[in-house]
């Protein structure tokens, strides 16, 4: 399949854990409008199977600022339209399942497994952390503020999202905290200045995390209710 994008200044594709699947998000870094200081957007959903390209329909103006995979293949999600943004489940063929309503947002980050979803305002954003159990109707199972965050992760055992400030991206308020899917703060950690954070990729012992060449103290297995 071949699709042609004008007035496009760079592409971004993110594949389905089968390779079955492409989001291509084709951005320009100039709004023709002057509307939108990132420019404009469109999301292309590619198909390997049909050999079609078709465009994701998105019900809100503006950019794209994320769009991500369910690891498990159940469909992806899309962080989208001006200020505040919208974000919305769609099945694997694009078409939308739920709408998460509208927020301060330009981050998705599904847990390893997939049940989970964290919903994210960081950069020039306040750091709104919302956490999402997408088991049935999906439903807001945490939130919480964590500003100045540069980069995120999920622990391999999803029971732990990782959030940290770190040098060069910032070189003041360095620091990484480790939140429960409740959104509560398990572990916080400051610093003058941290390296960028790596997660053991061992299951076992998947809440042992280096910040700056310090590994931070294992922590115990969290039980949320809601989940």
């Amino acid at each position: 399949a071949r699709k042609s994008a004008f007035k496009a200044d760079a592409a971004s594709v993110v594949w389905h854990a089968k390779g079955s699947a492409a989001l291509v998000t084709v951005s320009a870094h100039v709004d023709a409008s002057n509307q939108n200081y990132y420019g404009d957007a469109v999301l292309y959903l590619v198909s390997i199977k049909k050999k079609e390209i078709v465009r994701v329909d998105l019900d809100k103006e503006g950019p794209v600022y994320d769009a991500q995979w369910d690891p498990a293949g159940r469909g992806f999600v899309v962080v989208y339209g001006y200020m505040p943004s919208m974000a919305t489940l769609f099945a694997n063929d694009g078409t939308p399942r739920y709408a998460f309503g509208s927020g301060p947002r330009n981050t998705v980050s599904f847990s390893p497994h997939g049940r989970l979803l964290a919903l994210c305002g960081f950069g020039n954003l306040p750091g709104q952390v919302e956490i999402w159990d997408k088991n049935g109707e999906p439903k807001k199972v945490g939130t919480t503020i964590a500003p100045c965050v540069t980069e995120c992760a999920w622990s391999p055992d999803s029971r732990w999202f990782l959030a940290a400030t770190t040098y060069p991206r910032l070189r003041v308020d360095n620091g990484v905290r480790i939140l429960a899917v409740d959104g509560s703060t398990a572990f916080l950690q400051t610093e003058k200045s941290i390296a960028p954070m790596e997660d053991d990729p061992n299951p076992v012992t998947s809440a042992h995390l280096t910040v700056g060449g310090k590994q931070v103290p294992k922590l115990e297995p969290c039980i949320i209710h809601a989940l």
